[in-house]
C-alpha cells in the first residue's frame, strides 16, 4: 500500500476511547463473457477526492471526507477499507523523514503509546483537537467525534448503507513506527479493536510493510514477533465475528535461489510449464532494462516474511488461525515481470489456503517504477485466481489519475477491455 506522504494530524484514542466505554496454471482465455472476481477488495485513499489542506472551514469537508462520488465509485466492490491510520505521530516525523531503510532507531522510533493517528496535518479543517490538548472541552469534542461525527464513523456507515463490507487499515508505506514491544502490542490491538467496536466497522487490515526494516533495531525478528502478538490480541479482541485482514509483499512466500520465485527474468524463455506470466506481454515493447537476480534475496529483505509469520516459530506467534483474508501486493515491483500464477501458488504452498488470498493489482500507472501488465493480462490473473477459489484486491477505488481510476473500475466490475 502507499501512504500520503506529507503531514498527518493526531488522534488520541487512548484516553478518548475509554470515555467511549499449487495447481494446474491455465492457458490464455477467451473473455466472451466477463465477470467480476468472487470477492474485490478496494482501498479508498483517504487523501484522495478532497483537497482537504485548501478547506479548513470546520463542519464543512474534514480530513478525508467522502464525497457525493463514494457510491459509485465503490459500487463494483465487496469490501473497502479505509487508508490510512497510523502509530506515527507526524509531530515527531516532520522533524525527520528521511526514513527509509530505517538507518538509525531514531529514523523509525518505537510507537509513543499515546494513540492511534489519523493524520497529522494542523488540526484546522479537520475538527479533532491536537493529541497535546487534555482539557476537558478537547476530550468533549473528541468524544462528539468519535461518537458519530467523523470521516470514519461516515465512511463505515455509508459503506454499509451500500451493502459493502467496511474495514479499517492500520499502516502503510509511509508509516515508520515501530511496535516495539509485545506490550505494545497489546495495547494497540485494545485501542483499535475499540475504534472498530465505535464506529461499526466489519474488521481491520494490518499493512505493516518495514517489519524486516525495523527488526535490525530491536533483535532479528524481534517486529515479526511484535506483529504477530498484535494480530493474535486483535482476534482475541474482536472476537471471531470481525475480519482480520493482512496484506504483504508478491515475495512473502516462496522465495528460493532456482525457482526465483515470483518473479521472471524477461531476458530467459519462458517456463513452458507456467505460460501464464507471459500472457500479453511483449518484453521489448514494455519493460525497462533489467538486471538479473543474482542470489535469493535479490536484495529484499522482505522475502519469505509471510513463512515466518504464518506458521510462527522462535517466538513469533503463528497467525494462520486469526487471518481471515491475506491481501498480496503485487505491484510497484520496479522493472520485473511478475509471475501471477507463481505468486499465488507459492502464498498456497506456504500454508495459506486459497480462498483466503486476494491478488492486488495496480491497473495504470505505478509506484518504484514499477509498469503495468495490461487489462487483458489482469483479466487473465482474475479469472485464474478466481477459479482458484480465491479473491482480487485493487489500489486504489479512488485512484489519483484518470487511466488508473478508469482500469480498476473495468476491472473490478467484469467489464471487458476497451
Amino acid at each position: 500500500m502507499k501512504c500520503l506522504n506529507t503531514a498527518f494530524l493526531g488522534i488520541l484514542i487512548a484516553g478518548l476511547l475509554s470515555i467511549l466505554a499449487c495447481s494446474d496454471v491455465p492457458g490464455p482465455s477467451s473473455f466472451a463473457s466477463s465477470t467480476p472476481p468472487i470477492r474485490t477488495v478496494g482501498y479508498w485513499e483517504n487523501w484522495n477526492d478532497v483537497k482537504w489542506w485548501d478547506n479548513n472551514i470546520p463542519g464543512n469537508c474534514h480530513l478525508g471526507c467522502i464525497k457525493d462520488t463514494f457510491e459509485a465509485k465503490i459500487q463494483p466492490y465487496t469490501h473497502v477499507v479505509y487508508s490510512f491510520l497510523l502509530l506515527q505521530n507526524d509531530a515527531v516525523a516532520k522533524t525527520s523523514y528521511n526514513k527509509i531503510a530505517c538507518k538509525t532507531a531514531e529514523d523509525c522510533p518505537v510507537w509513543d503509546g499515546k494513540g492511534i493517528y489519523l493524520s497529522d496535518v494542523p488540526l484546522v479543517g479537520s475538527g479533532v483537537p491536537a493529541a497535546s490538548d487534555i482539557s476537558v472541552e478537547a476530550n468533549l469534542l473528541r468524544l462528539k467525534i468519535l461518537s458519530g461525527n467523523t470521516t470514519l464513523k461516515d465512511f463505515v456507515t455509508r459503506a454499509h448503507q451500500a451493502k459493502k463490507i467496511a474495514l479499517l487499515a492500520l499502516g502503510g508505506w509511509s508509516d515508520w513506527v515501530r511496535i516495539g514491544t509485545t506490550e505494545n502490542a497489546e495495547t494497540i490491538a485494545g485501542l483499535f479493536a475499540q475504534l472498530v467496536t465505535t464506529t461499526g466497522a466489519d474488521g481491520v487490515d494490518l499493512d505493516f510493510e518495514h517489519l524486516a526494516e525495523f527488526s535490525k533495531h530491536n533483535g532479528p525478528d524481534s517486529e515479526y514477533k511484535n506483529f504477530s502478538f498484535l494480530v493474535v490480541a486483535l482476534r482475541s479482541k474482536l472476537g471471531s465475528d470481525k475480519i482480520i485482514s493482512y496484506t504483504t509483499r508478491f515475495n512473502a512466500f516462496g522465495v528460493t535461489r532456482d525457482n526465483l520465485m515470483s518473479f521472471a527474468n524477461p531476458t530467459i524463455a519462458p517456463n513452458p510449464n507456467n505460460p501464464l506470466p507471459t500472457q500479453g506481454y511483449d518484453p521489448a515493447d514494455t519493460l525497462k532494462p533489467f538486471v538479473p537476480l543474482t542470489g535469493v534475496d535479490a536484495d529484499f529483505i522482505t522475502n519469505n516474511e509471510g513463512e515466518t509469520l504464518w506458521l510462527g516459530g522462535n517466538g513469533v506467534l503463528p497467525i494462520k488461525d486469526s487471518v481471515d483474508m491475506v491481501n498480496i501486493m503485487a505491484y510497484d515491483a520496479g522493472t520485473f515481470l511478475l509471475d501471477f500464477a507463481g505468486i499465488f501458488n507459492n502464498f498456497v504452498g506456504g500454508g495459506v489456503p486459497a480462498g483466503k488470498i486476494s491478488m492486488g493489482l495496480e491497473p495504470g500507472n505505478q509506484a518504484a517504477g514499477g509498469i503495468w501488465e495490461g487489462c487483458a493480462m489482469d483479466k487473465d490473473i482474475i479469472e485464474y485466481v478466481s477459479s482458484k477459489g480465491g479473491g482480487v484486491m485493487f489500489w486504489a477505488i479512488n485512484a489519483a489519475t484518470a487511466t488508473n481510476a478508469k482500469y480498476t473500475n473495468i476491472l473490478a466490475s467484469g467489464s471487458p477491455c476497451p
